[in-house]
C-alpha cells in the first residue's frame, strides 16, 4: 500500500494555492498544443511559447489547449491568469497524485 502514497514535502508548510508540481518529472521539456475543432474541422498546432498558443484561440470554434510537463510551474501559472483560474484549481493541477476535479 505505501508504493500509492505520495510525499507532500515539497508542500508543507506552503500556503493555499502555492503552485508547487506535486509528482515525477517524467519529461524534460513542456510540450504545448492547441487542438481547435467544430462540425466541419479539426487542427492541431504546436507551439514553443504559451503567448503564442493564447494569441491562435479562435473563438468560433472549440479550443482544447493541451500541456503535456506540468512541471513548468511558470507556464501552468500564465494560463491560470490568462483564463481566471483560481489558485486552489491550479494546485489542484499541478498534483498529479489526486483525481481531476471538475468546478
Amino acid at each position: 500500500m505505501a508504493r500509492f502514497l505520495k510525499s507532500r514535502v515539497k508542500a508543507k508548510g506552503a500556503a493555499p494555492g502555492s503552485l508547487i508540481f506535486m509528482g515525477k518529472q517524467k519529461m524534460d521539456d513542456t510540450r504545448i498544443r492547441l487542438f481547435q475543432y467544430s462540425k466541419e474541422t479539426i487542427t492541431e498546432t504546436e507551439f514553443e511559447t504559451i503567448d503564442e498558443a493564447l494569441k491562435n484561440i479562435n473563438n468560433t470554434q472549440n479550443n482544447w489547449l493541451n500541456i503535456d510537463g506540468l512541471h513548468n510551474t511558470e507556464l501552468i501559472k500564465q494560463i491560470g491568469e490568462h483564463f481566471k483560474i483560481s489558485p486552489l484549481a491550479l494546485e489542484n493541477i499541478l498534483n498529479t497524485g489526486q483525481r481531476a476535479k471538475f468546478f
